[in-house]
């Protein structure tokens, strides 16, 4: 409801704030009533602003604490649509329990409770986190261009065209690798070295955390259920273990696992893991608290690191080192469907290929044009009846240009002097749209003279 202005309305935010925190509040009533209806003879302020409530020690605490994360919960739903923006959702986030902390101040004094400050310290990340997260999937949710026109039309999900000034920035949602093939050794080896970096990281928390404080480390902390406890300093120190372990095993799955989708199974299959080892060491776990750290875990684990996937995959490219030696407006991006490859083209008269695996070096330039590059097209070429692989086709703006490259550079493109060998001429007037046919080998091209024309992309007539 409040999207769509780029101009500082310092009113709008405000009544942003405002909806937030009385949201906030009304779903944390909710879940209290929910949680605490027939435990409590009388529901008062008490629960929502007095620290002392906040405790480990009673169910009814408990209670309390699970209002507490439920709420954050749906502040975060609420976000979506008070804020609507990704990376707003943290500052909104954090003025909501500002508000909340003055609140409980004026209310019972300075929150003294190490539990007040683990709950609603965890309440803040999660909202902030969820909400960034579902604000992204939402900023990249797809738009049915079959509504757009009244006739079916295919539309690629992997290539298109855009006319991009050479000072804007572009962002690619691409695949770090792309690969379609299920390979079992490979996820069998993530597996394994997330699970072993895991462990690493939570060995070297306890060093830090437990090392002053305990004789001697052993596996009883890694694997003991009855380590995870609430009532003693130790305890609270292996529970802050477990919890930057898993932060540290969301930035793990950045490197080892590189795609947003899925975050939440090998986060899963971690925790699985880790209980299966507990219960061979000390037994079924038993304990509270053990369900509740693990759980919090395996939550902050999936949801940071399909955030950070997610961020990565959509990280902003420079668009202007494209075609830095004469920066001009770049006409097209294509994106190959399966392989790390992208084409760009320009009205510098070049089409370069970039390598996104290898830093986005550039492999290849095509020279040859003697006008604007409007359009470039990658197709894979395997269902097809003629023997090519890759299929590049560019368009001059004066007339149709076709390049057939096998993977070798040599069918119609020299290699070696970088030109072109093979021009289909018959258009009178620029070239507007190419495409292929998806099975046979015909190309089609549609001008501004009136005209569209079919081509054979073998005898090129």
């Amino acid at each position: 409801m409040f999207y769509g202005t780029a101009v500082w309305d310092p009113w709008l935010i405000v009544a942003q704030i405002i909806c937030l925190q009385c949201s906030f509040y009304l779903s944390l009533g909710v879940f209290m009533i929910l949680f605490l209806g027939l435990r409590v003879p009388r529901l008062s302020l008490v629960y929502f602003f007095d620290y002392a409530t906040l405790t480990t020690s009673t169910l009814t605490g408990w209670c309390v604490i699970a209002s507490f994360f439920f709420a954050s919960l749906a502040g975060a739903v609420y976000m979506i649509f008070l804020v609507e923006r990704a990376r707003k959702c943290l500052d909104f986030s954090a003025t909501l329990y500002i508000i909340h902390l003055f609140f409980c101040i004026l209310y019972g004094g300075w929150p003294s409770s190490m539990a007040w400050w683990v709950v609603n310290g965890t309440g803040l990340a999660v909202m902030a986190l969820l909400a960034e997260y579902l604000c992204i999937k939402r900023e990249q949710r797809e738009i049915p261009m079959d509504r757009f026109h009244s006739k079916e039309v295919p539309v690629s999900s992997r290539s298109g065209c855009w006319c991009i000034s050479p000072t804007q920035r572009i962002r690619f949602d691409l695949p770090l690798k792309p690969s379609a093939v299920w390979d079992p050794w490979l996820i069998v080896a993530q597996i394994i070295c997330l699970q072993c970096s895991f462990y690493l990281s939570l060995g070297v928390f306890m060093i830090l955390f437990l090392g002053l404080r305990v004789p001697r480390l052993s596996l009883v902390y890694f694997f003991d259920y009855a380590t995870l406890t609430t009532s003693t300093l130790t305890g609270w120190c292996v529970i802050a273990s477990f919890f930057f372990a898993s932060l540290a095993g969301a930035v793990y799955m950045i490197f080892l696992v590189e795609r947003a989708r899925k975050c939440l199974d090998f986060s899963a299959t971690l925790y699985i893991i880790h209980l299966f080892f507990c219960i061979l060491y000390g037994g079924w776990p038993s304990s509270m608290a053990w369900w509740v750290v693990n759980g919090t875990g395996l939550a902050v684990m999936a949801l940071l690191a399909e955030y950070l996937c997610i961020k990565r995959e959509q990280r902003e490219i420079p668009m202007d080192r494209f075609h830095s030696r004469n920066p001009d407006y770049i006409r097209c991006v294509s994106v190959h469907p399966t392989l790390p490859y992208v084409l760009s083209s320009s009205d510098d008269m070049l089409i370069k290929f970039w390598d996104w695996e290898k830093g986005w070096i550039c492999t290849q330039i095509f020279y040859g044009h003697y006008h604007y590059v409007m359009q470039t097209t990658l197709l894979v070429g395997t269902n097809h009846s003629y023997p090519l692989v890759l299929i590049i086709l560019l368009l001059r703006s004066l007339q149709s240009f076709l390049l057939l490259i096998n993977v070798f550079w040599k069918q119609v493109w020299d290699y070696q002097t970088k030109s072109c060998v093979q021009t289909l001429e018959g258009h009178t007037h620029n070239v507007s749209v190419v495409c292929f046919h998806p099975e046979l080998p015909i190309i089609i091209t549609v001008s501004e003279d009136g005209t569209a024309r079919l081509w054979h992309a073998t005898t090129c007539m």
